[in-house]
């Protein structure tokens, strides 16, 4: 079990990320992939099984397996205003080689990187109701997301990092 010394560092690690203006971004195109994810989870209005978005950015070169390992594996949350994919990987045009990229900054040190779009936003399942996506569905898609990843990269937690 890693000390509260290690998981505090990881923490201040990730939330010095969040100060970053810019980084790199040339570099991180031919270092960097991106995946995309379907997990299933259960609609607001009725409880029917409907997909979320889920964006993953990480080494291209690293063994998955090397994330169970490391346990450097993070699941960041966006807010209500802007889906994921959007608010964590926002590339810049390749006029410049500056990207404000929270992903692309953690996969490049290490972390397998995944950002979800609750449902209703992005590139997730749709239905009528959008206020009906309350805090409560919103822990309830982060769970599905949660279970999703620790099956798919064999770890026993995963790192959340979020804002509203």
């Amino acid at each position: 079990m890693r000390s509260l010394r290690t998981r505090l560092s990881i923490v201040f690690s990730l939330l010095a990320a969040l100060t970053l203006v810019a980084s790199g971004g040339a570099d991180a195109q031919d270092t960097i992939t991106g995946i995309e994810h379907w997990v299933p989870s259960v609609s607001a209005v009725d409880g029917k099984p409907l997909k979320l978005f889920v964006w993953e950015k990480r080494q291209k070169d690293m063994d998955v397996k090397e994330y169970a390992k490391s346990g450097r594996v993070v699941l960041l949350a966006h807010g209500a205003t802007t889906p994921g994919s959007l608010a964590f990987d926002f590339q810049l045009s390749s006029k410049t080689e500056l990207t404000y990229s929270l992903m692309n900054y953690l996969a490049e040190r290490g972390f397998d990187v995944f950002a979800l779009e609750y449902q209703n936003y992005g590139r997730s399942d749709k239905h009528e109701c959008g206020i009906c996506v309350s805090t409560q569905v919103a822990a309830n898609d982060i769970n599905a997301v949660v279970d999703y990843i620790r099956s798919q990269r064999s770890v026993e937690r995963v790192y959340l990092l979020g804002w509203s």
